[in-house]
This record gives structure tokens, C-alpha cells and sequence, in this order.
């Protein structure tokens, strides 16, 4: 047995080395499954199945060790990840033994090269991609309560991408070349599930559950009914769309431009769906209630059984409108919602039959007048919080002309737009649903958006290429570099226009009709 420095007795590194093999590191706890290396236990940890006791090795260094939950600060895996057929068992463990923001540090071949595939022990390559079961699909492996976060990546290049990349030629085109990469070097830290997670979670536990169970449930005693049950010929010209107007109370106009756009929809479908503001008005009709969270808590027994209400508001428990009576209002009654991710929250919640409406283009939305000379580099516009403002506070410092409204809308706010280079959205809550109802009416009016967002997000994804996306870190370099180029402002705000506009509204809205 190779001699080996040995650390005070009882004392565990905060370091794990896994398949240590020929790179034993003093500092480190190391594990590998072939004992001729003499690591410091031999275990493989993808076919450990509990790990709450914790595991017990007697050691030559360290005497007897026990490897429990929460031990670690960093696991280390170089060239080990490929060689493991059970890799979700193996991720599980290592999530398990990292502490709270510890990071799992790996290195691993990437799919394209020669080193993914020349050795005979592998059973899989990698590529950028392969690391989204363990962040943002975490509910596939069944993880209840910590996830993973992507917190830093890297390409190897082989010689071949070395010399592409001293050519200047284009990353992605250099990722999309056979034998260009090496590897991949991946950082993933260890994080709680945010409440959002936690929603997701449930969703997906309860989908899971209600089709094991599908042949053997009792029907439902009580479902709440579904939004646009009929033909589009039954129901064009049933409904009108009420704002929920509390007195002194101004925000409700933040809904009129959707408003509008949907009232548009109907008139193009040969039907029509008048606004109001005071259901008094409604001459009969079936009421579309926009703000529904803006109603009394007697709403329940005020509202007709017939009446959709449409949730425009983020679901997430940290907001204030996620009170317990509108989700009990949202389970009762028929429901529809802008957002793909707002509908798996409610459905998470008890509100499963929640309807899919998004936000999409009206010409009527068409009004704001561009300045010829634009006086203001950023328009922000809306609630500010801590994470917004200081986004708008470091682009002050840096000498950027900000302005920010709030509780302005309609033509005073329109204006405004139109005197702007850059209107920036950021997101308010942790949920990070993003912002169609207010990005989809600028994108209608050729404004140069930039955005807080994922490029994987659905709700984002048909406007992708019409605006900057960026995620929060990013926002103020990439509104730096929009300033200094009024082509790529101009290029984005056309194409905005065409990816809004292949969205017509009365398009989204017939699909809901039988």
C-alpha cells in the first residue's frame, strides 16, 4: 500500500474526491470502487440507496469515518461521471453529501470528442444540456427539497478548437464542431427549493400520483367548471370583459391594454366582448373578470356561477394577491391564465383546470408615436422593489439617463415609451413568470425591449429574437452595449413586430372554443 499523508485522527476533510484513482489528494476525503489505488474507502456511491445513517469506513488516515448528509463543503469528480451507469442515484448521494451552497466541481467529456467514446468503461458523454435534470427539472428526480443551480461552466478545446478559436471563429460554431472540445467543466452548488420550486414540485407529485391511481379513484364529487365550454358560434358574443375598479384605486388600468386587445379578438372572430367597469353594465352578459384578486371577500357569493376569472397576477406565494381566498376563488370557478408556468402553479395548487389564454397582438394596441430624437436612454416602468431598483441605481451611477413611472399609464405613459431607446423589464418576484401582458404591447409598438429572463422559459420563448434576454447579472452590460448601437436597437425592435404579430390574439383566443 502506497504511504499516504495522514490529517489528525477524527478530523474529516471538507472536500470529497471522487474515483480518486491516480489523482488522490491529500486534502480530500477520496472514495473510488477499485482498491488498488488505496483511496481512502472503497464505495460506490451510485448503489448506495439510504444515506441518512451515514457511511462507516474504517481508515487508514483518518480512523473511523463516517460520511453522512451535509458533510461536505465540495465534491470533486474529474473523469469519473461517464464511467457511472447509474448516474441519478449518483447525483442524488452527492446533493445529499454537499451542505447547503456547497459545489459539486466536475469535469467530464463532451459528446463531440474523441475522448467521449475511446474508452471502453464509458457509458455516457456529455453536453450542455446534460446537466438540466439536476437544476431546473429537478421534480424528474424526485428531489423534494434541495435542487441544484448551475453556478459555473466551461469548454476545454481540443487542439482543433484552439486553432478555430485563433481564426476568430464564432463559439457556437466552434461547440457545433466534431473534435473541437475536450471537455466540459461544470460548477453546480447546492441550493434549498424556492417556494416556486415547491409548487412545481407538488405539481408534478400530484400528476405522478393521479396516474397511479387513475383506475382506481371514486369520481370527483366537485370539479369547478371550464372556461369557454361551447362552440365559438355559442359563445362570441356571450361575455364582456369587466376591470375589477375598486375605488381609490388606480393600478386596475394596468390591465387595459390587454383588455383591449382581447375585446379586439372577439370582433375579429365575428363576435364581440364590450370592457366595463362596473358589472351593472354587463346587459346580460357573461362576465371575463380581469383583477379578479382586486374583489371583496364576499366575491364568492356576488359573482354569477358563469362569470371566467382571468388571473393576470404572478403565482407565487410571496406575493400579496396570492391570499388563501383568491386560491379558494381560483379552485371554485372557471379560470384562465396568460402564463404556462402561472397554470402548472394553480394546477400544483388545486386549480387544475385553469386554461391556457396568452398574450398576443392586436392592431388596436398600435398607438405609440416614436420621438424623432429620443431623450431618455432606459424607461423602467412599474412597482419597484429592492432588486429593480438597484439595477436602475447602477445604471444612474454609470451615467445612463433613467426614468422610471409609476402608477402612470395610458397616453401620458405611451408617450413616454415613445421617447425612450430601451424599455427594461425586470422581474419583481422570485417566481420570475415573465412579463408578456407588458412586454407583448411594447414589442406591438416596435419599442427595443430588454428583459430579465431564461431563454428555456416557455412563457419567453415565442419572443425570442424580437428582445434582449438577459439573466439579472447580465442587465446592465447588455443595456450598456444596446446604447451604443442603435442598429441592433433598431434590428430587435423590427423584429419584435414580427414575433408579436404572428401572435394574433383572436388566433390564441379561438383555440378555446370547441
Amino acid at each position: 500500500m502506497m504511504e499516504r499523508e495522514s490529517l489528525p485522527k477524527s478530523q474529516l476533510p471538507a472536500v470529497l474526491n471522487l474515483g480518486s484513482g491516480k489523482d488522490f489528494r491529500a486534502e480530500a476525503f477520496n472514495i473510488d470502487i477499485d482498491e488498488t489505488w488505496s483511496p481512502d474507502a472503497v464505495c460506490d456511491l451510485s448503489r448506495i440507496t439510504d444515506l441518512a445513517a451515514g457511511l462507516v469506513f474504517e481508515t487508514a488516515r483518518f480512523g473511523p469515518a463516517v460520511l453522512k448528509p451535509g458533510l461536505f463543503d465540495t465534491i470533486i469528480a474529474n473523469d469519473v461521471l461517464e464511467h457511472v451507469p447509474d448516474l441519478m442515484a449518483m447525483m442524488t448521494n452527492c446533493l445529499a453529501l454537499l451542505r447547503t451552497g456547497g459545489t459539486f466541481e466536475i469535469s467530464v467529456p463532451y459528446d463531440l470528442s474523441y475522448g467521449a467514446w475511446q474508452d471502453p468503461t464509458h457509458v455516457r458523454a456529455f453536453n450542455e444540456r446534460s446537466w438540466l435534470y439536476y437544476t431546473d427539472w429537478f421534480w424528474y428526480m424526485g428531489w423534494s427539497d434541495f435542487r441544484f443551480e448551475l453556478a459555473g461552466f466551461d469548454f476545454v478545446p481540443s487542439p482543433i478548437g484552439e486553432a478555430l478559436r485563433t481564426r476568430n471563429v464564432d463559439r457556437e460554431e466552434i461547440l457545433r464542431t466534431p473534435r473541437a472540445i475536450d471537455s466540459m467543466s461544470v460548477r453546480l452548488r447546492k441550493i434549498a427549493l424556492s417556494s416556486d420550486d415547491r409548487l412545481i414540485w407538488e405539481f408534478h407529485r400530484q400528476k405522478k400520483h393521479a396516474a397511479k391511481a387513475a383506475n382506481h379513484l371514486p369520481p370527483a364529487t366537485s370539479v369547478a367548471p371550464t372556461a369557454f365550454d361551447g362552440t365559438l358560434r355559442e359563445l362570441r358574443d356571450r361575455y364582456c370583459l369587466w376591470i375589477v375598479t375598486p375605488a381609490d384605486y388606480s393600478h386596475q388600468k394596468a390591465y387595459d391594454d390587454f383588455a383591449e386587445g382581447l375585446s379586439e379578438a372577439f370582433a375579429e372572430l365575428g363576435g364581440s366582448a364590450p370592457v366595463i367597469r362596473d358589472p351593472s353594465l354587463a346587459n346580460g352578459r357573461d362576465l371575463i373578470v380581469l383583477g379578479p384578486q382586486l374583489l371583496p371577500p364576499s366575491a364568492p357569493a356576488l359573482l354569477p356561477a358563469s362569470s371566467i376569472l382571468f388571473n393576470l397576477e404572478q403565482v407565487d406565494r410571496k406575493s400579496p394577491w396570492m391570499s388563501e381566498s383568491y386560491l379558494a376563488l381560483l379552485r371554485q370557478r372557471p379560470v384562465l391564465d396568460y402564463s404556462v408556468r402561472n397554470q402548472a402553479a394553480l394546477a400544483a395548487i388545486g386549480a387544475g383546470h385553469a386554461r391556457l389564454l396568452p398574450v398576443g397582438y392586436a392592431s388596436g394596441l398600435a398607438r405609440v408615436r416614436h420621438a424623432a430624437e429620443k431623450d431618455i436612454d432606459v424607461l423602467f416602468y412599474g412597482s419597484l422593489n429592492e432588486r429593480r431598483g438597484a439595477i436602475l441605481d447602477e445604471l444612474r451611477r454609470l451615467g445612463v439617463k433613467v426614468v422610471s413611472l409609476f402608477d402612470v399609464y395610458g397616453a401620458e405613459r405611451d408617450a413616454t415609451i415613445g421617447r425612450a431607446k430601451i424599455v427594461l423589464n425586470v422581474h419583481f418576484y422570485e417566481a420570475a413568470i415573465f412579463e408578456s401582458v407588458r412586454v407583448s404591447f411594447l414589442l406591438a409598438n416596435g419599442v427595443c425591449v430588454l428583459s430579465e429572463g431564461d431563454d428555456r422559459d416557455p412563457d419567453l420563448a415565442p419572443f425570442l429574437g424580437g428582445l434582449a434576454v438577459e439573466p439579472y447579472q447580465g442587465l446592465v452590460r447588455r443595456c450598456l452595449g444596446l446604447l451604443g448601437n442603435e442598429v441592433e436597437r433598431d434590428d430587435l425592435a423590427r423584429a419584435g413586430v414580427e414575433a408579436i404579430k404572428a401572435r394574433r390574439q383572436s388566433s390564441l383566443l379561438k383555440t378555446l372554443f370547441r
